[in-house]
């Protein structure tokens, strides 16, 4: 592994960079650099914090489009909920935009459910419910859904998936 030192200044004027030119960033883009400001090794003082809202703004973006899978939304919701990101990220990221992705990757589950994995698939899934239940968020008729989707599965889920929702239901939802 490379353990280099890289100057706080060179990230300074990387970031700035790429903040000026976030708005016309791809999704793979925006995704890949979620994963590398998630990754630690750039001082969190010296990010602008209109970088994390900004790329909250692309990943809603995107995610709306349907342009990520659901194992790259898995650990976008999880980057959002880090300490550095969470602040700048609304709760309606889950209410609205997570929670209208997680709807369409129940449905179609459902409609290619003899052609995917569903060990991975499943997997992905709560992951991304993690992130409800690490933010204590997420509207009761959505916590209803997938908790009818999730009962027809049980004999699909491991021992960590079902801790996963465990975890959901315990912090998500009104009841």
């Amino acid at each position: 592994m490379n353990n280099r030192q890289i100057k706080d200044d060179f990230w300074k004027d990387l970031l700035g960079a790429i903040l000026n030119k976030i708005d016309k960033a791809q999704a793979k883009d925006t995704f890949y650099l979620a994963m590398a400001l998630g990754k630690g090794r750039i001082n969190p003082a010296i990010i602008n914090s209109d970088l994390y809202y900004t790329l909250y703004l692309n990943v809603t973006r995107h995610c709306l489009a349907d342009e990520f899978d659901l194992y790259q939304i898995s650990q976008l919701s999880m980057f959002m909920t880090s300490p550095a990101a969470s602040e700048y990220v609304p709760d309606v990221f889950w209410t609205e935009t997570l929670e209208a992705c997680i709807r369409s990757a129940m449905a179609n589950y459902k409609q290619y459910e003899g052609k995917i994995n569903k060990e991975v698939y499943l997997d992905d899934l709560l992951r991304t419910l993690v992130s409800f239940g690490i933010r204590q968020t997420g509207t009761q008729t959505f916590v209803d859904a997938v908790e009818q989707f999730l009962s027809a599965e049980l004999s699909e889920l491991t021992p960590k998936m079902c801790e996963n929702a465990l975890f959901f239901f315990s912090r998500s939802g009104s009841g």
